[in-house]
C-alpha cells in the first residue's frame, strides 16, 4: 500500500513538473530568476518529502 502511494505521489509530481516546464518554457528566457527559484523550491519540497517519508517508515 505504502509503495503505491509513494509512486503515485512521485508520478504526480513529475506530471506537474512537465506541465510547469511546458507553460514556463516560453517565458523562462524572460524570467529566468523565477524559474530557477521554482526549481529550487521543488527540489527542497522533494527533499523534505523524502525525509518525511523516511521518518514515517521508521516508526
Amino acid at each position: 500500500m505504502k509503495p503505491d502511494i509513494l509512486s503515485l505521489s512521485l508520478d504526480t509530481s513529475q506530471k506537474v513538473s512537465v506541465i510547469l516546464a511546458i507553460y514556463l518554457e516560453p517565458i523562462s528566457a524572460l524570467n529566468n530568476g523565477f524559474f530557477t527559484q521554482l526549481s529550487t523550491f521543488r527540489h527542497m519540497f522533494m527533499t523534505n518529502f523524502i525525509a518525511a517519508k523516511t521518518m514515517f517508515e521508521k516508526k
